[in-house]
């Protein structure tokens, strides 16, 4: 019995979060007034998914085997820089809206430094 009804228990989260998940673009949808604000929030919805991956990836610097990986990895903010630019500075001309390809910039540069960083590096050298 209790098998059962973990087993609804979890149907039912999932049903919930689909249902919000599926729910949440409506309002959002009355800001799309044109092709420039659809681009602004589009990328601004990318870089509230990105941001937090990029983040999270940061926890490959903890094992130097995988700090080349993490090297990889920076193509995902470098792509978001460019697809960012486009979208909100270059697109619609809102240059007061640089910050967001310079956060992915900045993650991506961020994510290179700490990738090319090895155990010779982070030792002390006497």
């Amino acid at each position: 019995m209790k098998q059962l009804y973990s087993q609804n228990h979890n149907s039912v989260v999932f049903t919930s979060v689909l249902l919000f998940i599926i729910l949440i673009p409506a309002p959002a949808q009355g800001l799309c007034i044109g092709p420039e604000a659809c681009g602004i929030i589009g990328a601004a919805f990318l870089s509230m998914i990105t941001i937090p991956i990029c983040l999270i990836t940061f926890l490959l610097v903890f094992w130097p085997k995988t700090r080349k990986l993490l090297q990889g990895l920076a193509v995902l903010p470098g792509f978001m820089a460019i697809l960012t630019g486009y979208l909100m500075v270059i697109r619609v001309n809102r240059f007061d809206l640089f910050y967001f390809p310079l956060i992915h910039v900045c993650l991506m540069t961020a994510m290179i430094i700490v990738g090319r960083l090895t155990s010779k590096n982070t030792g002390s050298q006497v």
